[in-house]
């Protein structure tokens, strides 16, 4: 059975200890979800993965580093573009992620992968704050995970 809840893993004593930063990747709670004919897109530059084409008919569906679908069914060229468009910089803005009670926590992007998706309460660069991280399966929906509405306070 898949925990589709969040569970928070405080990780500010065991830095160097990367089996429990790393806990739930790759494991039956986190299964991949991504389809075997989706092809992978990588920036011609230094070859980081952008995102996916899931070939539909004639034409391809552009699926971002979430798993979200970023388009309808577009030509090869277009689907290539918009990944590279696109890009990687919307990982680094803050996003919100709705908790088991409803609330929302503001969290930063710390990793992606097929296998899932972690996210770390943002600390605002407190680097003495102690790190939570919140372990998301792949894909993540938008009511799951959103980019945040424009915060000027840690107290949000």
């Amino acid at each position: 059975m898949i925990d589709a809840d969040p569970e928070p893993v405080d990780a500010s004593h065991v830095l160097a200890d990367r089996n429990v930063v790393r806990r739930g990747f790759g494991s039956p709670r986190y299964p991949r979800l991504m389809d075997a004919d989706w092809i992978e897109h990588r920036r011609s530059g230094d070859g980081e993965r952008l995102g996916w084409m899931q070939p539909d008919g004639e034409g391809f569906i552009v699926i971002g580093l979430l798993g979200r679908r970023r388009t309808g069914a577009v030509d090869w060229m277009e689907a290539e573009e918009t990944l590279d468009e696109i890009g990687l910089s919307y990982l680094a803005e803050p996003h919100e992620l709705r908790l088991d009670d409803g609330s929302w926590l503001r969290v930063r992007i710390a990793e992606v992968s097929p296998t899932g998706i972690r996210v770390k309460k943002d600390d605002w660069g407190d680097m003495r704050a102690t790190q939570l991280y919140y372990d998301v399966s792949f894909p993540v929906s938008d009511d799951r995970l959103r980019p945040t509405r424009q915060c000027t306070s840690p107290e949000v």
